[in-house]
């Protein structure tokens, strides 16, 4: 999730050209800032995840209540006057603050503490998606390459790809037998469903 939303962000002008015309160019902030709320909503799966997990649907439903509460507010507030930038506040705010809410009440709940490793982790897939698209970017400058045109936007996607993993390997952000594990699921999983 993390790289499709760094490769979006960064992409996202020439996604919505691509796809939709230059009509609709105006439109990628609005996909930018989704990724944001992307990223929040990854965040706070874990805290969601945790509570209805942990037989807490009570306390789930009270800080879905509160954030739809101020969500409807801020909407009410912010959308006549700022348009489509308020709905994205009005999303995006009461949001962030029951992701860390919740995960604040589950690390609470059971003594739990942010994992360097895991932070750790995190960091060098934000950093290989990141460099990744560093790379190619160079590459797009360096080759005078448009990507508005579907052959090159796919050779980039494809390149962007065969970068990432390669840099979550060397960063070790991942395993090589993570790596075979994913392979082996994948290939029983299409195996199914042929079947």
């Amino acid at each position: 999730m993390i790289p499709t939303c760094v490769y979006v962000f960064f992409t996202a002008d020439y996604l919505i050209i691509l796809i939709f015309g230059t009509l609709y160019s105006p439109v990628s902030i609005y996909l930018r800032i989704y990724m944001i709320y992307l990223l929040l909503k990854l965040i706070d799966l874990t805290g969601e995840t945790f509570l209805l997990a942990s037989n807490k649907p009570k306390t789930f439903l009270k800080l879905s209540a509160i954030t739809a509460f101020f969500t409807l507010i801020l909407s009410l507030l912010l959308i006549p006057r700022y348009e489509v930038y308020g709905a994205i506040i009005s999303i995006i705010g009461p949001h962030s603050i029951y992701i860390l809410y919740s995960n604040r009440l589950v690390k609470k709940q059971n003594n739990l503490f942010l994992n360097k490793k895991i932070l750790f982790s995190m960091f060098k897939y934000i950093l290989s998606s990141i460099l990744s698209l560093c790379i190619i970017f160079i590459f797009v400058v360096l080759l005078s390459v448009n990507l508005n045109n579907s052959i090159f936007m796919v050779a980039f996607t494809s390149l962007y790809i065969f970068l990432f993993f390669i840099l979550i390997l060397i960063f070790k952000a991942i395993r090589i037998n993570e790596v075979k594990e994913i392979m082996r699921i994948v290939k029983n999983s299409f195996i199914k469903s042929i079947y």
